[in-house]
């Protein structure tokens, strides 16, 4: 709801809002707020790709050869939650 108020607000007067909040950003990266930067770069150059391991007990090869559909999901949505929880 917030982020389509905001939408509306930036897409109208032609771009003028969004183009004052763009100079703003920028200003404060480059004052070095850190955040701002990092917003910026993400922006303009994308994000960083982010390499994620996958391996079994004792680095050992992932064993899912044998499992279902439904244990695959189960072992899926672990995984997922684990990295997210690492990211934090």
């Amino acid at each position: 709801m917030v982020d389509k108020a905001l939408e509306v607000q930036l897409l109208t007067n032609d771009s003028e809002k969004a183009t004052q909040l763009a100079a703003v950003l920028l200003e404060k990266a480059l004052r070095g707020n850190l955040d701002a930067a990092k917003l910026v770069l993400d922006r303009v150059e994308g994000r960083a790709l982010q390499r994620t391991e996958l391996s079994g007990p004792d680095a050992g090869p992932l064993a899912f050869a044998n499992m279902t559909d439904e244990q695959l999901d189960a072992r899926i949505d672990e995984l997922v939650l684990k990295r997210a929880e690492e990211a934090k």
